[in-house]
């Protein structure tokens, strides 16, 4: 019996000794990457990108036919604006005002009739890239302009109380 014993104890060993093997293989390749990965964690991982700043407009750039009564927005998100110029096509510029925070410019006066303007904005991310956009808006032409007033004229002479308007 003692035969048959040590005969399935080596048969035994032998199996664990085939199966532990590779498994030891393993263990070395892998504790050699583990090695390498330590040595590439222990740097500082880059911090993550800035989200880039992304500038639009209100009404849209390169709108035609707009209303001039339409305010003229220019906003910037994840970023702050740095210049916006807003320029009519007779070379007059548009004024506005820019928010404390940077994050939008708003047109001061009121668009005119029948006039092209060109609008430049330029935005800094949190990084500090610059990003810009340019277009053009067009306001709309009217067929006829009417101006209605309900005053008589200096040419009436005297006015009085049934007087027609």
């Amino acid at each position: 019996m003692t035969g048959s014993r040590s005969s399935r104890t080596a048969a035994v060993l032998t199996a664990l000794l085939v199966l532990a093997l590779p498994a030891c293989q393993a263990g070395e390749a892998r504790g050699s990457g583990t090695a390498a990965a330590a040595a590439t964690t222990s740097e500082q991982p880059a911090p993550p990108a800035a989200e880039p700043a992304v500038i639009s407009t209100d009404p849209p750039l390169d709108s035609v036919d707009v209303a001039p009564v339409t305010p003229l927005h220019v906003n910037v998100g994840h970023g702050t604006l740095t210049a916006v110029t807003v320029t009519a096509d007779d070379g007059a510029a548009l004024p506005g005002v820019l928010e404390p925070d940077g994050s939008t410019w708003t047109a001061s006066a009121d668009l005119a009739y029948g006039t092209t303007y060109a609008v430049a904005a330029t935005a800094v991310d949190a990084d500090g890239t610059a990003t810009g956009a340019a277009g053009t808006i067009a306001t709309v032409s009217p067929r006829t302009l009417t101006m209605p007033t309900v005053h008589p004229s200096a040419d009436a002479g005297a006015v009085g109380v049934g007087q027609p308007i």
